[in-house]
């Protein structure tokens, strides 16, 4: 019976002893658990924000990509003037050449001086040359990354470079028509 009492009385110190550890136990679990479902909700309203911002994105991203292409249309068409022009000159200077004609010392400053105001505008637009391909990497990488507001800024720095681009070629066929015109002005006034 005395081993009976010491059974039942360690029994009863280990059932108080792990009642206590289990319903701490039970606490921490449910805090996990309650953790973790809060954390599955913040997870999915962030999901839920991202869409809502990807979906307001979406039509000023085609906004801007509208843009882009009339930009790279005009350009083209800028670029293929800019190559009618120049063969003009070299038919003019061709003209020159083979009729064997003498021009005037005014008519060679002119001309060089308009050549040194081509070159550098052509020097100009060289600079921004290769600047939209590393911006269109960056937009692909920023997509990777779900970062709408960087892939509207290098969207919006295409553009700018594009717009740059235009006034430069805009400047560079109106050179090629001033030089133009100083070589029919020339070409005129020739000796033989």
């Amino acid at each position: 019976m005395k081993n009976l009492k010491i059974k039942m009385l360690s029994a009863i110190l280990a059932f108080s002893v792990l009642v206590p550890f289990a319903q701490a136990s039970a606490e921490t679990n449910t805090k996990t658990i309650g953790e973790v479902l809060l954390k599955k909700q913040q997870n999915l309203i962030k999901k839920q924000e991202l869409k809502q911002v990807k979906e307001a994105k979406k039509d000023q991203f085609k906004n801007y990509k509208e843009t882009i292409k009339k930009n790279h249309d005009t350009n083209k068409g800028i670029r293929e003037q800019i190559k009618t022009k120049k063969a003009a000159v070299k038919d003019i200077i061709k003209r020159i050449k083979d009729n064997k004609l003498q021009l005037t010392d005014e008519d060679i400053a002119k001309i060089q001086s308009q050549v040194d105001l081509i070159k550098s505008h052509k020097n100009t637009l060289l600079s921004t040359k290769g600047l939209i391909k590393d911006s269109r990497s960056k937009i692909k990488e920023l997509f990777k990354n779900k970062d709408y507001d960087g892939i509207e800024a290098e969207l919006q720095n295409i553009i700018s470079i594009q717009g740059n681009r235009t006034n430069g070629l805009t400047q560079l066929s109106q050179d090629l028509d001033s030089l133009i015109n100083i070589l029919n002005t020339a070409l005129s006034n020739a000796k033989k």
